[in-house]
């Protein structure tokens, strides 16, 4: 009875390794499956950012590129300004001391030019110290 139990008690030992060897062994396989599809994943997403950092780049690259020119177009802009001002700025100035000088409101608005109004108002405003003040 001894040698029955023991190998019957063998023979359960023997079925469950066995069980046991073939459940690791698709365990395992399942990790490796799994394993290599990480992997895989891994290797989409490095390729992902390295064509984000790509792209990252040429944006900054362009970023600077249009801060560059937008410069160089208030750089022109600002210089077009101010030639612009200085030619067609009447010389406010000039009429103030023609004024002073006793010229009429005609003359004033073609020699300093400036409008009418404009000649007017300087006029209103510096006349009186020549006493050619308009009323």
């Amino acid at each position: 009875m001894f040698p029955v139990f023991f190998l019957a008690l063998l023979f359960l030992l023997v079925m469950l390794l066995t069980g046991t060897i073939v459940w690791l062994w698709q365990r395992q396989r399942r990790l490796e499956t799994t394993c290599q599809q990480l992997a895989e994943t891994q290797q989409r997403l490095l390729k992902d950012i390295s064509g984000l950092c790509a792209a990252a780049v040429r944006m900054d690259e362009r970023w600077l590129e249009q801060a560059r020119r937008l410069e160089e177009i208030n750089g022109l802009a600002e210089e077009h300004w101010q030639q612009h001002e200085s030619a067609a700025e009447p010389s406010y100035q000039q009429a103030i001391e023609c004024i002073k000088q006793g010229i009429e409101m005609e003359d004033l608005s073609q020699t300093c030019g400036i409008t009418r109004e404009e000649a007017s108002l300087l006029l209103r405003l510096y006349g009186e110290e020549s006493g050619k003040a308009i009323k």
